[in-house]
């Protein structure tokens, strides 16, 4: 009978592993194993540069080749925190360390999570999987399905999606980001924008509603963190994953928020629905400050220190059983 870490593992990967991601490693294991990468270019110059993004729920072949690897990655750093929790096997099955080792070991991904965009926990989990680290005795089951609460949230989100992907540059239907902070100085206007968008989809009320749910789930996020302070290295990991997946990738989105908080902070009290606003209107200081703390480096030590002393631990313990 299989132990409850393992069906634990088991429905991880069906809820969170999809055929998008399946088919971004059959193509990527395909190119490596015919050594060739001319038709891979496009996808690579995407996932190891950063090329600026098309507009959400318009991505075409490579761009949805490239969200598939990239939500690989996520997959992995989700095992890793996991396995932090203890709510996976101590040692991954077989075939899941192989999927990791096939996958990570590749020189051109790691290029990517190493050296371009650093990803503590993709490391980490190839340190796992090389080394089977044990885990700790610490039960953190209620921890991480709060965690899964969080990551569920920002990913089903498409105003945050949207309000995201203008941060980083990009426009709809000639609006950009500088317009969308500019309509927060008529709160009338936002309130108009926002109730198009609630009866037709309108991408400029989209946004907006994309701008007050991030700045609550900063705000959630901030709240979940401090009830993790009694493990410093599960709060630290959960911090890189969203830090990683969410907001280092958008170097400009604390300043935006910053600035759109200051915004908010002229309003004056008029009769606008709460559910156009959530908790935001009268609460922009503290949002911006749980803002403040996330994208500060304060959470970025414990567990990058927690890696390097059990790599170091376990390196030297087998070494004499790693093949020359």
């Amino acid at each position: 009978m299989a132990s409850k870490q393992e069906a634990n593992l088991d429905l991880l990967i069906h809820d969170y592993r999809n055929e998008e991601m399946a088919e971004a490693a059959r193509m990527l294991h395909a190119v490596v194993a015919a050594d060739s990468w001319r038709g891979f270019s496009d996808v690579l110059r995407h996932l190891l540069h950063g090329a600026r993004p098309l507009a959400p729920g318009k991505a075409g072949s490579n761009e949805g080749l490239v969200q598939g690897l990239d939500n690989l990655l996520g997959f992995f750093a989700l095992l890793e925190i996991a396995a932090l929790a203890n709510v996976v096997p101590l040692r991954l099955r077989e075939d899941i360390v192989a999927d990791i080792e096939q996958m990570l070991r590749q020189p051109v991904l790691q290029r990517f999570y190493l050296k371009r965009y650093p990803q503590p926990l993709l490391m980490g989990l190839l340190t796992r999987s090389r080394y089977r680290l044990q885990g700790r005795n610490t039960p953190l089951a209620p921890k991480f399905y709060a965690f899964l609460e969080l990551k569920d949230l920002i990913d089903e989100d498409l105003t945050i999606e949207t309000f995201v992907w203008l941060s980083a540059g990009g426009n709809v239907d000639g609006w950009s980001v500088r317009e969308i902070l500019e309509v927060l100085n008529e709160p009338r206007n936002c309130i108009r924008y926002m109730l198009e968008a609630a009866e037709d989809e309108n991408p400029r009320g989209k946004a907006l509603f994309g701008f007050f749910a991030l700045m609550s789930f900063c705000d959630m996020m901030d709240d979940f963190l401090s009830g993790c302070e009694s493990d410093s290295v599960f709060q630290s990991a959960c911090w890189h994953y969203f830090n990683t997946r969410v907001f280092a990738p958008h170097l400009g989105l604390f300043a935006t928020l910053s600035r759109g908080a200051q915004i908010m902070s002229n309003w004056k009290r008029e009769p606008i629905p709460e559910d156009l606003h959530p908790a935001a209107l009268g609460s922009h200081t503290r949002f911006l400050n749980s803002a403040k703390r996330l994208f500060s480096d304060d959470y970025s030590t414990a567990y990058k220190v927690f890696c390097a002393r059990n790599a170091k631990v376990e390196a030297v313990k087998i070494r004499p059983h790693i093949p020359v």
